[in-house]
């Protein structure tokens, strides 16, 4: 994953828990329910990305300066080793 957009555009169907492996489909239809919801359950945007990701790095007591951008494909293969639902359910509060 190349840009926090591409988090943002993650559907259920892309993530294949059998193999631990996360589709990106960048023509991503948007019929499926969002993979991460804000807390208003709709689709994050890159900026609530961006948000997150201080946020956590904050609490984490990590030094330097992290974005949206900050995250990269590992960050999703991690969540998805982690239980794709907690993430989940962490994103979006």
């Amino acid at each position: 994953m190349h840009h926090p957009g591409e988090l943002c555009n993650l559907r259920l169907k892309d993530i294949n828990k059998t193999v631990k492996e996360v589709f990106v489909n960048k023509t991503s239809n948007f019929e499926d329910k969002p993979l991460f919801l804000s807390r208003q359950e709709k689709q994050l945007i890159v900026g609530a990305v961006g948000a997150i990701v201080k946020r956590i790095a904050r609490h984490a007591s990590l030094c330097g300066r992290f974005t949206a951008y900050s995250i990269r494909i590992g960050d999703a293969t991690t969540a998805i080793e982690a239980g794709t639902d907690s993430c989940y359910r962490g994103m979006g509060q």
